[in-house]
């Protein structure tokens, strides 16, 4: 039956549908983007929070494609539909911040009742989906309704498909790029939602405008004819299982990703939206370019098998990139020249596009390919419907699977090469049953990326993940990597530095020279075993413990090493309630930290602020140890609305501190401040100086503390805290108290003027500069503002004047971070002076010698190298680490080497007694230049203390039986001489001093005659 000729749409009004889609799109990101914010409130912070508002998202969106699409061949005004579509959601997306606050106050003791369970996911999952299952609904069906907008005929299905899916997910970038870094930062969270509304309604209006001008080239009714396909009633089963497989692919190698690239992309806001957005900008463009690439509709089909096919093989060649990550970072540097592209928001978007571009095509591709299985133009709204119902079930299937299952138990690369075998399977299954491409070139095909896919496995795959960690940290070591459901947790260590390699025996609190463990979740260190770290992990119990003075309940926020909950035990109290994210945490803190290991305290593992928040139980002390502000999920742990709800978990005495670091940018450290001191006005700042320190504790109370030295002096001190608190040199109130860097005046002046965090307005979660959050650059400048804030020092007491010297210190450190290392000296010891019982002056003097140490062993090895004289490089080192046993053995040797045998004896000795015999020869060396100084007894102890340990030689025979001879034993000597004969007959030294002897022997006995 022939068909009436159809009216073409124009460019422009194709142009103009597509830009409706656009912003639809963009106000979805926005929508998406508030909202996870929004339930950050309601349900916490953590994967099972972000996976149960995902997927119902996308649990939204299918079953409102699939209901759309059943009425979308019906519709005669699909614009207008889809303006009133548009207006349905901003209409309930306005009321978003209501109905997240009615569900805070009906849910808070289903959150009590079920914490982190299955059953506390499902009714996280439930409440969620009861959120947005109306607003997502009805985007879900505006793709099925404006794709029958667009299609004229069933030629058109493909294009209008892939013209507005593109379109859409692009707008989805748009609105990840506007969210994520502006909007949020600039305006806030609720005032985003809104914009996102006004963009919506502004999509509304645009639709009806069009509807009016286009009357003429509506889509008009065409014969209802049966036109021949693979799809005629039911959808294929074959095709069915491509597309689900195919968006289950999506989301889980999107978790899988982002698990990767955390490492070296940082866990902040900035880098997963890059990653987002980089990833949709391709996928947009790949829906755009597949029905332009492949024209013709009966070849789509064929199309998205090759394209699982090309997902399979350049999906696991992004594990080759992560294993290869030095090489692709320098080539990305080459061609874009940007020196360090880590270091910019520009180098990573370059980093991620190369490594995800194509894969993102690949992605993009393969739905509006399976529209190849449309063929009636009168079922495209519905069957498109249907195939965006199926791929959204995937979806959420994907993300779930790989977020629960498949990251932790496979890790990311392993799931990454198994989510390539996977496309690599939907591709084969697709081309079989298209039944297009010949069974030997297929089979060829499917062998060849198969076999990629495992040489990848094989030799890059195992190296991946590491390369990650390496990269993060280039030096250190990775010791353990454990990739569990809440994140993936590294233990590593930073290996001594040479010069303190060789000694046996670490002190109490070794400085960084002795090296250090570290952990780490998602790439970001969180406690360890530095000195700064210990210090502060023990500050961060006794400093408002102390100041409490009677603390009986007691509450920590993350679990890190585990030191800071030893030390809180030390104070003895009823209840010590540890709230920590991560399982792993806790479970690897105890295998790598067992020095740290304690019992007493209770777990809970959930997200503390929302913990924090839910909670009825009251405590007199809150240690809020939280990570680096800037970094996912921590900037909230410090936003006033974070705090006032501490404030309403405290008693009235109650005491709480957070861990504050000093290398932030002065913005940041200005907004914490600030945010902090709104709720506490009785707050204050200390700073141990004890050690090259970069973590303060912020501390505050709802009750005025009063002057410290006198509170700290009134309180009994544990015998095990007064242990503690002397390792650091901190057992005396006088000198605890000189921590104190600035009081409540002194922040209340430093924070003038500053913006504040909130859950509404986290300015916090971006970078104040770029993309780093913190550096020694900051902490330069922040240590300048706090100075120009301190007080005047106290007036001395008894042990000197101890905040003179914290005063003297802290200008020490910010010279050292000038780079004047000399300034830094005069310095350090000017507040060795105002205060001799400081244990920090002692210590930072030691540590600018230790490095320069290092510089001189590193000349004398090249003077070594270039047949130069050593001995002054070495003896300098020696004279500045004379507790480093490599350097005082370089400058023993050194010495005797050149026949200065007495200056040589004092080296040999120590570098024998600092490394425990870890240089066997120092003994030999030793004994020789006592025998050679003409101490023979000395000589002898060296000699008999080195065969204890070490190898009989005959040299060491002859050495030990001179000193022996020269002794008067003559007997003793001559058993060694023959001894060493017997095993080496004809020895020189041996027969030489045999000769000796035998004259020696007449004299002796006439004389005594």
């Amino acid at each position: 039956m022939a068909q009436s000729p159809q009216p073409v749409f124009s460019l422009w009004f194709r142009v103009a549908v597509a830009a409706l889609f656009f912003a639809s799109g963009a106000s979805g990101l926005m929508y998406e983007t508030a909202w996870s914010r929004l339930f950050q409130d309601l349900f916490g912070h953590g994967v099972h929070t972000n996976a149960a508002v995902l997927a119902a998202f996308m649990a939204g969106l299918g079953l409102g494609a699939a209901v759309g699409g059943r009425w979308a061949d019906r519709i005669a005004r699909p614009l207008v539909v889809y303006a009133v579509l548009e207006i349905g959601i901003v209409a309930v997306v306005w009321t978003s911040p209501w109905q997240v606050a009615w569900a805070d106050r009906l849910f808070p003791a289903a959150a009590q009742a079920h914490g982190e369970s299955l059953g506390g996911g499902l009714v996280r999952w439930l409440v969620a989906f009861a959120l947005v299952a109306v607003p997502t609904s009805l985007m879900g069906a505006t793709l099925p309704v404006l794709s029958r907008a667009l299609a004229r005929s069933n030629a058109d299905i493909g294009r209008a498909f892939g013209t507005l899916y593109g379109a859409n997910t692009l707008g989805a970038v748009a609105g990840v790029v506007a969210a994520g870094f502006w909007l949020i930062r600039v305006v806030g969270v609720t005032a985003t939602l809104r914009i996102g509304c006004a963009v919506g309604v502004v999509a509304a209006a645009a639709a009806l405008a069009l509807h009016m001008t286009g009357r003429a080239m509506r889509p008009v009714e065409t014969p209802r004819t049966t036109v021949a396909g693979p799809w005629k009633r039911r959808l294929p089963v074959a095709l069915g299982l491509v597309v689900f497989g195919s968006g289950f692919s999506v989301l889980a190698y999107e978790i899988a990703w982002i698990r990767s690239l955390v490492f070296v992309l940082d866990s902040n806001v900035l880098s997963f939206a890059t990653v987002l957005g980089t990833l949709l900008f391709a996928m947009g463009l790949g829906s755009i370019l597949l029905p332009l690439v492949v024209r013709d509709r009966t070849n789509h089909l064929d199309a998205l098998g090759w394209v699982q096919l090309c997902l399979g093989v350049t999906g696991a060649a992004t594990v080759l990139a992560l294993a290869n990550l030095g090489r692709v970072e320098q080539a990305v540097a080459d061609v874009t020249g940007i020196a360090e592209p880590l270091g910019s928001l520009a180098g990573r978007a370059a980093l991620t596009a190369v490594m995800l571009t194509v894969p993102g095509l690949c992605m993009g591709a393969a739905l509006p390919a399976a529209t190849g299985a449309i063929r009636n133009l009168h079922r495209s709204g519905r069957r498109i419907g249907v195939l965006y119902g199926i791929t959204t079930a995937g979806n959420i299937a994907g993300s779930l699977s790989a977020g629960y299952l498949l990251v932790p138990a496979l890790g990311a690369t392993r799931t990454v090469l198994g989510l390539a075998v996977l496309n690599i399977g939907l591709g084969v299954l697709m081309l079989v049953w298209t039944g297009r491409v010949g069974r030997r070139a297929l089979i060829a095909v499917a062998a060849a990326a198969a076999l990629v896919v495992v040489l990848i496995g094989a030799f890059a795959a195992p190296g991946a993940t590491v390369e990650m960690a390496v990269q993060r940290t280039p030096h250190s070591r990775l010791v353990s990597m454990r990739e569990g459901l809440r994140g993936t947790v590294t233990i590593s260590e930073v290996p001594p530095m040479p010069v303190m390699a060789a000694n046996a025996r670490r002190p109490p609190l070794a400085p960084v020279a002795f090296g250090y463990r570290m952990i780490a979740v998602d790439g970001v260190d969180v406690a360890g075993t530095a000195p700064d770290l210990r210090t502060t992990q023990r500050m961060q119990a006794h400093v408002p413990l102390l100041l409490h003075g009677e603390p009986r309940r007691v509450l920590q926020v993350g679990f890190g090493t585990g030191e800071t909950t030893r030390e809180a035990l030390r104070h003895a109290p009823e209840v010590m309630a540890v709230a920590e994210i991560n399982p792993d945490v806790i479970m690897e803190s105890r295998r790598w930290f067992p020095e740290f290991a304690s019992d007493g305290y209770r777990p809970i593992f959930t997200d503390a602020r929302n913990f924090i928040r839910t909670t009825d139980r009251v405590y007199d002390v809150i240690l809020n140890d939280s990570t680096y502000p800037g970094i996912s999920g921590s900037s909230l742990l410090y936003s006033a609305t974070h705090f006032a709800n501490c404030r309403r978990r405290l008693a009235p005495d109650g005491v709480i501190s957070t861990w504050l670091p000093i290398d932030l940018p002065p913005e940041s450290l200005r907004i914490i401040l600030a945010s902090f001191a709104e709720v506490f006005p009785s707050c204050s700042l200390w700073l141990p100086t004890n050690c090259w320190n970069k973590h303060a504790v912020l501390v505050g109370s709802m009750a005025p503390l009063g002057d410290p030295v006198a509170r700290l002096a009134a309180s009994d001190w544990p015998d095990e805290v007064v242990a503690s608190l002397a390792e650091l040199g901190y057992d005396d109130p006088e000198l605890f108290a000189s921590m104190l860097v600035l009081d409540a005046r002194d922040i209340e002046a430093l924070a003038a003027g500053s913006v504040l965090n909130s859950d509404d307005h986290p300015v916090l979660e971006y970078p104040a500069r770029g993309v780093e959050v913190a550096g020694e650059v900051y902490w330069e400048e922040s240590l300048r503002l706090i100075l120009e804030r301190m007080g005047p020092p106290g007036p001395p007491t008894v042990t000197g004047n101890p905040s003179a010297a914290v005063r003297r210190i802290l200008p020490g450190m910010k010279a050292l971070l000038d780079g004047q290392p000399d300034l830094a000296l005069i310095l350090y010891r000017r507040a060795q002076r105002d205060a001799p019982a400081h244990p920090g002056p002692r210590r930072l003097i030691g540590d600018i010698r230790t490095f320069r140490a290092q510089r001189a062993l590193d000349d004398g090895y090249r003077a070594m190298k270039a047949d130069g004289t050593p001995v002054a490089a070495f003896e300098r080192a020696a004279d500045l680490a004379p507790e480093s046993a490599l350097a005082r053995w370089e400058a023993g040797r050194a010495l005797f080497e050149v026949a200065r045998f007495s200056a040589s004896i004092d080296h040999l000795r120590a570098a024998h007694d600092l490394s425990d015999g870890a240089f066997p020869e120092a003994l030999l060396m030793l004994g020789d230049a006592l025998r050679l100084t003409e101490r023979p007894a000395e000589a002898e102890a060296a000699y008999r203390e080195h065969l204890e340990t070490g190898e009989e030689t005959v040299e060491l025979m002859v050495a030990l039986a001179e000193a022996l001879i020269v002794q008067g034993d003559l007997e003793g000597g001559t058993a060694l001489i023959e001894r060493a004969l017997e095993r080496q007959p004809g020895f020189d030294a041996a027969e030489a001093l045999l000769s000796t002897i035998d004259a020696v022997g007449p004299a002796a006995s006439s004389e005594a005659d």
